[in-house]
């Protein structure tokens, strides 16, 4: 008789310990209608736990209402720490316990708007330059939706200014994969190889956006930055005459053409060193003078060009000063026509040099340029001045100078 009566006990006990934690689903909900929300939170906390009730979808979406509403809520925002995060994965579990339910059905359209909100608080915290939290912002937004390529975007944008590299080229790699239809997609990945200093791969990167996108004049110049610095001065050329094709007012281009060209014909090794005239050194000599014409036809004012176009001048008279130099004194007339064709080049790189001394006369290089090619030309008054200019700029000759 005791055992009977033990044993409804027990079973009373348990009827009315699942009658209580139905009951705390209802209540938390009751909290929730009036803005009780620590109590909402508490019930519902405990609901999910209970083995009456943890498998009930009812239960799990009002947990995802109540953590929505726990979100910027103003006075018990502070009782969670990923209000929203807690919110989807309460829906998805009342999707995943009765796919057939009302819950269930309810739970989609509110897994959507978690979604956007996760969005906008990422976009928030981005527009406040708080990048890695907005990165974590946008992460989560992945988990529900991985396949929004604007998220995605987003991601690998607040990764960048994050300086998570490691996650901005996983995020942008992620849109390559996904076939997004934008060039800066390869230029920004493979800037970031670039910073490890892993030319290679940036390269390629580069390479395999103009084979997606071949008319890009951003992946054109990136990957003309790109070859530069690698001496792959042949490639560039070829490059740079194509973008002038489809830019021929580019100044900039053309400079970095005659850059090209002159490191053409004037090659050296790795250590610097002068290495023998190419074949074709006068096709490329002449190639280097008209890119840098062109482009100061274009912009006469640009410092860059009206230096580069007199130091090719300068240098060739240089050449033919030093060639002279070393001959025998027996051979008086090639002596003189050597400094006659030196004194041609050094006249003909004056008025570069001048200009560029106009617009920047505080620079050394240029002004040292010009004493030497005055005294070389016979222009002593003019070499004086210079010289003055550069004593007045702090500047002291060496011993090889005072000579």
């Amino acid at each position: 008789m005791n055992k009977i009566i033990l044993s409804t006990l027990i079973i009373c006990l348990s009827i009315n310990s699942a009658y209580s934690q139905k009951s705390k689903v209802q209540s938390a909900f009751n909290y929730l209608k009036y803005d009780q929300i620590d109590k909402a939170k508490q019930n519902i906390d405990e609901a999910v736990l209970d083995e009456s009730t943890k498998a009930n979808d009812k239960a799990w979406y009002y947990r995802g209402l109540i953590y929505m509403a726990l979100y910027k809520h103003e006075k018990f925002n502070s009782l969670c720490d990923h209000c929203l995060s807690t919110a989807y994965q309460s829906f998805k579990k009342a999707q995943e316990l009765d796919p057939k339910s009302e819950w269930a059905d309810s739970s989609k359209s509110r897994i959507q708007l978690v979604n956007l909100f996760i969005i906008n608080d990422g976009v928030e915290k981005f527009n406040a330059k708080d990048f890695p939290g907005a990165l974590g912002s946008f992460e989560e937004a992945l988990q529900i939706k991985p396949t929004d390529t604007m998220t995605v975007r987003y991601a690998a944008i607040s990764a960048e200014r994050a300086g998570n590299n490691a996650k901005a080229k996983l995020h942008l790699q992620q849109l390559m994969d996904m076939n997004v239809k934008d060039n800066k997609v390869y230029a920004s990945l493979a800037n970031l190889y670039t910073a490890e200093h892993d030319s290679v791969k940036a390269l390629s990167i580069i390479r395999e956006g103009r084979k997606q996108f071949p008319d890009s004049l951003n992946l054109m110049f990136a990957e003309i930055n790109m070859l530069i610095p690698m001496n792959k001065a042949q490639e560039a050329s070829e490059l740079i005459e194509k973008a002038l094709a489809k830019e021929p007012n580019n100044v900039a281009l053309y400079r970095a053409l005659g850059d090209m060209y002159l490191k053409l014909a004037y090659p050296k090794d790795a250590a610097g060193e002068p290495l023998p005239k190419p074949a074709n050194f006068d096709e490329y000599r002449e190639k280097c003078e008209k890119a840098y014409l062109k482009g100061l036809s274009l912009d006469k004012e640009n410092i860059d060009l009206n230096f580069n176009l007199g130091a090719l001048y300068y240098n060739e008279g240089v050449g033919f000063f030093n060639s002279a130099n070393g001959l025998p004194v027996s051979q008086t007339a090639k002596y003189n026509e050597l400094r006659a064709n030196g004194k041609e080049a050094f006249l003909k790189a004056q008025p570069y040099f001048e200009k560029a001394h106009q617009l920047n006369p505080a620079d050394q290089g240029v002004m040292l340029s010009l004493k030497e090619l005055y005294a070389k030309t016979d222009q002593f008054d003019k070499s004086e001045q210079m010289k003055a200019e550069l004593e007045k700029g702090g500047w002291s000759p060496t011993p090889a100078e005072k000579k």
